[in-house]
C-alpha cells in the first residue's frame, strides 16, 4: 500500500515538473522592451536553419524573426484565412516603411511574407513594433506571448 502511494506521488510530481518544463518551453509573457535581449540569443543562433523566435497576442498577429547570414528578417505566415486576410495589408505596410516583401514558404507548404528587418538588434526591434503597431494597433507596453 505505502509503495503504491509513493509511485503515485511520484508520478503525479513528474507530471507536474514535465508539464511546467514544457510550458516554460512553450511560451512566456513580456513587452517589445524585451526584443533587443531575445534578438541577441536568436543571433548566436545564426546558423541554425531551425531557429526563430516569434510574438503575437494571438494567433492572427503572429510575427516571427529569424536571423540569417548575418541579418534579421520579419516573417508573418500566412497558414490561416484570417492571416491571409492581413497580407495586403502587410505588404503595403512594407512598401510605406521602405522594405520590399519577400515570398517564402517553409518546405513548400508554409507561405510567408518577409522583409528584412535589419542587421543590429536595436533595428530589427524597431521594424517589429512598426509592423504590429500599423497592422494590430499595438504597442509598446502590450503583452505577448513569446514563441521560442
Amino acid at each position: 500500500m505505502k509503495t503504491a502511494l509513493v509511485i503515485a506521488i511520484v508520478i503525479a510530481v513528474g507530471i507536474v515538473a514535465g508539464f511546467l518544463f514544457l510550458r516554460s518551453r512553450v511560451a512566456e509573457s513580456g513587452t517589445l522592451a524585451e526584443l533587443p535581449l531575445r534578438l541577441a540569443k536568436l543571433r548566436q543562433q545564426d546558423r541554425d536553419p531551425k531557429a526563430f523566435f516569434g510574438f503575437c497576442t494571438r494567433d492572427e498577429d503572429a510575427l516571427y524573426f529569424v536571423h540569417e547570414d548575418g541579418a534579421f528578417y520579419l516573417d508573418y505566415e500566412l497558414t490561416t484565412p484570417a492571416k491571409r486576410g492581413h497580407a495586403d495589408a502587410f505588404r503595403k505596410a512594407a512598401v510605406e516603411f521602405g522594405f520590399s516583401v519577400m515570398d517564402k514558404s517553409y518546405n513548400g507548404q508554409f507561405p510567408v511574407l518577409r522583409v528584412k528587418a535589419g542587421d543590429t538588434d536595436e533595428q530589427a526591434a524597431i521594424v517589429a513594433l512598426k509592423f504590429t503597431q500599423r497592422l494590430f494597433g499595438h504597442n509598446q507596453n502590450t503583452v505577448f506571448e513569446f514563441l521560442p
